[in-house]
């Protein structure tokens, strides 16, 4: 989101006047709006994500075109500089934090608010995309839960502010030559990383991290920086067309599947820039600079500010909000933009507000020093205490004692079963030390090395031992088989969300793993399990073939269902005085993303393809008709403590009915 309103037409290093081009705010139009209804209506505009990007083309032009000029006429301080930023970002923001802690308070759980003030914290330092980066992906079903989720963007500019002034400003004055190349290098070397990031399966830290982000604010700084071309009415309007088609493009084709940034985040970025780079000369930049599209263009900071924690309020409520609720939120956000463009920027602009530097400084200052004591003081145990109580006071008049009682008990099971489940030994971790580690999986996750989960399964070992390769589910089956077959000794070969065979992404150096590992281990067999996700299919063939030549026993279990809402959320998603059934319909297609019967006989399929025995544990799961959601078919005892991990009584309930199989059975 750009929080840049210095509207200046194209310039080139030698450019002397800066006048209003209203198709940039425009452009902004397109980008808030893209952001706003893919919060609010994801299947209606499932690329709207791509409106940041937009932001970042625009923030990067504007910012290099006034610094480019203030440098050429010796005019740049970075004081000035830096006020106007703190003119423009803290006096909307101040009040989105107020009343969005005002609204956590009473809506958020203990665990919710916990990380709601560390999040606030971070906001406060313009490192919250740090910070997501270490606790949430983007596209996860937290995040619209997450109030301060949008903030991510804010931080990555502000740290490109920090960066790029000082880096133009050196160039300028030793090489003014040496611009142009610089930006260009940087731009490529940026994107460069983005995309060896997507290439190493590391998506959310392609997504948040900065330096994997800079090149789409250096497209337009690029932008700012080349000389300008006088172009006919014609050909502007024909790269206007061509840029609003690829923007039309991601906004219509792209998902919450596609890897992104890098290569695909080209089409936002080339297109804003080719919006930017006529200088207002065509027919689509005549309907930018319309009233409507301007008016909102000029509210678009504010409105990307409090569109966000109004869903969140709104998922809160019910996480499956209605389209009157969301419709509700999106004009709720309008009209706070709107207040906040008239009795907050514009006055601070004009400077009837904030008239003199030194208040400005005095704001940030407040703001940065009372945000980071506010995070630290809600926390005390009294002020807990209280958040807790509020929080509980909310839930009781919106739902039934015992619906909280249920969600009450889905929250102790959640964070029983990730305190006790959730061990791997990663890449982050020391080194392996069977007394600490013992039954952790061995996992690739954070580029562990072949030689560390080597050593791992190794130290594992015992005369008994069968391999489980997966992921997070197939840690879940290890666990239940450790119940089931207490004899034998289970290790596991792990990646979070991967499908266990080789890929440039998943399990890189399984091959080469099990090689080393079968002229160490005699394995009894090897188990596969995994989440099964039609696209994961192709991707397990490696894992099949590399297996078997490892041992002629190799099973490979499917599937577990994977629902579309968090238990949780499913239970708040029903009528407030509602409680859940025995079971959810497969037929309820918001809960139930894909016929679990035919993924399960193409997994079949798979399987003796590759030459495994296939154990079909379809049935404990689902029957054809409704998908089971009680541990032991006990009512209120909960199977799932999210959308697909199992909790402590739908281990031991999934380990009893492994042992039962008869395919299991016959060799362990």
């Amino acid at each position: 989101m750009s929080a840049v309103n210095d509207n200046l037409p194209r310039q080139g290093l030698h450019a002397h006047s800066i006048t209003y081009r209203p198709e940039v705010d425009g452009l902004r139009a397109i980008a808030v709006l893209s952001v706003v209804l893919f919060h609010a209506f994801p299947g209606l505009l499932p690329g709207g994500f791509i409106g940041v990007d937009i932001f970042f083309v625009i923030s990067g032009y504007l910012i290099t075109s006034i610094l480019l000029k203030e440098m050429a006429d010796q005019r740049f301080s970075f004081a000035r500089f830096y006020e106007r930023r703190a003119r423009r970002l803290l006096p909307p923001l101040l009040p989105v934090l107020a009343v969005t802690t005002v609204l956590c308070i009473f809506l958020l759980n203990t665990v919710q608010y916990a990380d709601y003030l560390k999040s606030l914290k971070a906001n406060a330092l313009f490192v919250s995309n740090w910070h997501f980066l270490k606790s949430i992906s983007y596209f996860d079903t937290p995040g619209a839960t997450t109030p301060l989720l949008h903030t991510w963007s804010l931080s990555i500019e502000e740290q490109f502010y920090f960066i790029f002034p000082a880096l133009l400003l050196a160039l300028t004055t030793l090489c003014r030559k040496a611009v142009l190349p610089a930006i260009v290098i940087l731009l490529l070397a940026s994107f460069a990383y983005a995309e060896f990031l997507l290439a190493n399966n590391k998506l959310d830290t392609a997504f948040y991290n900065s330096a994997a982000r800079f090149w789409e604010l250096l497209v337009g700084g690029l932008l700012g920086a080349v000389p300008q071309v006088s172009l006919s009415r014609r050909l502007a309007s024909l790269i206007e067309a061509m840029g609003i088609g690829l923007l039309a493009f991601a906004l219509l084709t792209f998902d919450q599947q596609t890897r992104f940034p890098g290569a695909s985040a080209l089409l936002p970025t080339f297109g804003a820039a080719a919006l930017i780079a006529t200088g207002g000369k065509g027919r689509i930049a005549t309907i930018l600079a319309s009233r409507p599209m301007t008016s909102v263009g000029l509210v678009s900071y504010a409105l990307y500010l409090w569109h966000w924690p109004l869903m969140v309020a709104a998922h809160l409520v019910t996480p499956t909000p209605p389209i009157w609720l969301m419709t509700l939120a999106v004009l709720g956000s309008l009209l706070l933009a709107w207040l906040s463009y008239i009795f907050i920027e514009r006055p601070v602009r004009t400077r009837k507000l904030m008239v003199n530097r030194k208040s400005v400084w005095a704001l940030a200052s407040v703001t940065v020093i009372g945000v980071a004591l506010s995070s630290l003081l809600l926390k005390t145990p009294t002020l807990k205490q209280q958040q807790s109580l509020a929080h509980g006071a909310v839930a009781r008049m919106m739902y039934s004692e015992e619906k909280n009682a249920l969600l009450d008990t889905i929250a102790t099971a959640s964070q029983a079963a990730q305190e006790r489940f959730n061990l791997n030994f990663t890449g982050k971790s020391g080194d392996f030390e069977r007394a600490k580690l013992d039954k952790w999986t061995c996992s690739f996750d954070y580029d562990n090395s072949l030689s560390r989960l080597e050593a791992c399964v190794t130290q594992q070992a015992t005369d008994n031992d069968v391999l489980v390769m997966g992921d997070s589910i197939g840690r879940d089956t290890t666990h239940a088989l450790r119940l089931a077959f207490p004899q034998q000794n289970f290790i596991m070969l792990h990646q979070s969300s991967c499908p266990p065979g080789e890929t440039n992404t998943c399990f890189r150096g399984q091959k080469q793993l099990l090689e080393s590992l079968s002229s160490k281990l005699a394995l009894k067999a090897i188990v596969i399990a995994f989440r099964y996700q039609p696209t994961h299919y192709a991707d397990v063939e490696p894992g099949l073939r590399a297996a078997r030549k490892i041992t002629s026993n190799v099973y490979m279990l499917g599937i577990s269902p994977m629902f579309a809402l968090p238990m949780a959320d499913f239970v708040r998603s029903l009528p407030l005085q509602a409680m859940p059934e025995n079971g959810v319909l497969e037929s309820n297609e918001t809960m139930v993303p894909w016929n679990y019967e035919a993924l399960r006989d193409k997994a079949r399929n798979l399987a003796q393809r590759g030459g495994a025995t296939f154990v079909d544990v379809l049935p404990f799961f689902c029957d054809g008709k409704q998908c089971r959601i009680w541990a032991g078919d006990q009512y209120g005892k909960p199977l799932f403590f999210d959308q697909q991990h199992l909790t402590a009584d739908g281990i031991e309930s999934f380990g009893s009915f492994l042992k039962q199989r008869p395919e299991l059975r016959s060799f362990l």
